[in-house]
């Protein structure tokens, strides 16, 4: 099973129609490689992707989220990663989109 650092970030203030990635770590603590089913987001200004799949035993990974920031305002977005045989993890972040 992954350990995920963090679930929620604020990015504060963004520009309009700059796409923006917001990086989440997740860590394989086990002996054994894990594999990552899929990924999803809430909606489609959000593309997630893991940086590398299978996850390494005893290594870090990123779960990357590179939102479009192209709807002005407050946004609240989130995004998912499943576990090959596990459950489903949610990342959420904020941005106001200036």
């Amino acid at each position: 099973m992954l350990t995920i650092v963090e679930t929620t970030k604020n990015l504060g203030n963004i520009p309009y129609n700059v796409p923006v990635t917001v990086s989440f770590n997740v860590i394989n603590e086990t002996a054994e490689s894990i594999n990552i089913a899929s990924v999803g987001a809430g909606c489609g200004c959000t593309q997630p992707s893991m940086s590398v799949n299978p996850i390494p035993p005893h290594s870090t990974a990123q779960f990357n989220c590179v939102f479009n920031a192209n709807s002005m305002g407050n946004n609240h977005k989130s995004a998912y990663y499943t576990e090959e045989g596990q459950s489903t993890t949610t990342v959420y972040f904020s941005a106001n989109v200036v």
